[in-house]
């Protein structure tokens, strides 16, 4: 990923300090109401990127799945290697356990573009033509390691 917000303080000191990691230290609110649409909204403090704020709503089916092997949710969410660039070009990999995500496919509503642009690519020319939402699982993530040097 190219960042990643957090509200927690500490947990982005680790992400940045220990595994370089893109995490950027943000206030979020989720509202969920009872057809499973959700209102999120994240403001990135101060000091990382200026309290830029993004807004986002989505209605997410009730219908749950797991992303089959070979298929483009299976590509975009099953991750079980993490990889990080030290800043002495030392590209690092850490291993990654999950149980397999549960997914749903997910209806946006209202997507701000700005993530795009704090992450330096344009707005978004088109609408979003897949989105999967979900709830979450809890994830483990090992040591990182050494994998080659990469040249500057």
């Amino acid at each position: 990923f190219f960042s990643l917000d957090c509200n927690q303080p500490l947990a982005v000191w680790a992400a940045r300090a220990l595994f370089h990691l893109p995490y950027e230290h943000a206030s979020m609110t989720a509202h969920v109401s009872n057809n499973s649409r959700v209102s999120y909204q994240s403001t990135r403090s101060l000091l990382t990127r200026g309290g830029t704020s993004s807004h986002f709503e989505w209605t997410m089916d009730s219908k749950r799945f797991e992303a089959e092997p070979g298929t483009l949710d299976f590509f975009l969410i099953e991750r079980y290697l993490l990889f990080s660039m030290t800043r002495q070009g030392r590209l690092q990999t850490g291993q990654v356990h999950h149980c397999p995500y549960p997914l749903h496919r997910v209806s946006v509503e209202h997507c701000e573009s700005d993530l795009f642009e704090l992450n330096g690519f344009p707005p978004a020319a088109q609408p979003f033509v897949h989105a999967i939402g979900t709830r979450g699982v809890d994830v483990e993530v090992f040591p990182l390691a050494d994998s080659m040097q990469v040249g500057r």
